[in-house]
This record gives C-alpha cells, sequence and structure tokens, in this order.
C-alpha cells in the first residue's frame, strides 16, 4: 500500500514546496509555517499569492463575460425573451442620446414603456 501523502513534500494543500529546496518545520515548509503561525497569507511569496493573482483575473474575465452576455441578451431579443430598446424621442444631447427611450419588455409584446433621462452617468469605475 502506498503513503497517501508525500514524506518529501509540504503537506499544505497546493504547496509545491519539497524538503531538499529549503527550510522545513516538520511536515511544513518554513515559508507555510510562518504563515500559518504569523496568520499573514502575505508572508514571503507563496503559492497563496499565484492564486490571489489568478483569483483577480477570472473575476476580472467574469465580468467582461456577465457585460457581453447581458448584451447579447438585449441585442438579440427573438431568442432570449429579454427586454430590449424600441427607439427613442426628444431632444438628443452632446452624445446623441435621446430624452426618452422606449423599452419593450419581452419580444412580440404589443405594448412599451417610455423611460426618461435623468443626466445621472455610470460607469464601470463607479457613480
Amino acid at each position: 500500500m502506498t503513503d497517501p501523502l508525500p514524506r518529501n513534500k509540504c503537506i499544505v494543500s497546493g504547496c509545491e514546496n519539497h524538503k531538499h529546496e529549503g527550510l522545513f518545520v516538520g511536515d511544513l515548509c518554513g515559508p507555510c509555517f510562518q504563515m500559518l503561525t504569523s496568520g499573514d497569507p502575505n508572508y514571503g511569496n507563496t503559492f497563496i499569492h499565484e492564486l490571489q493573482a489568478r483569483v483577480k483575473m477570472l473575476e476580472r474575465a467574469l465580468e467582461a463575460y456577465e457585460r457581453e452576455r447581458n448584451r447579447y441578451r438585449h441585442a438579440n431579443p427573438e431568442y432570449t425573451g429579454a427586454y430590449f430598446l424600441s427607439g427613442g424621442h426628444g431632444t438628443f444631447d452632446s452624445n446623441c442620446l435621446p430624452q426618452y427611450v422606449r423599452i419593450v419588455p419581452a419580444y412580440g409584446c404589443a405594448w412599451e414603456q417610455v423611460y426618461e433621462k435623468t443626466d445621472r452617468t455610470i460607469s464601470y469605475e463607479g457613480s
């Protein structure tokens, strides 16, 4: 029967340090030991930093995907059943945006709702 935990590797899940690569305290490598005893996940240059960077990158990718998914949903209401803009009227501002827009709640719906511009700007950086 084989040992499920290799004895020459740090026992912290995700850590790839081996005993021949540096200081070990029991079955923990030095950086993991310091991280666990100090309670500071930012101690040293450990695999946690790589995981934090990967999580941030995946969060940015998810935000971009959600924006594109919503754009597709509202650009193709006949397939998705989402609401869509059916037109605009009134005076236009310097960005060519109308004062009023008409929104249809679902493709094939026989009525629409009119919304008025509030001059409140919301961007991806905040409002």
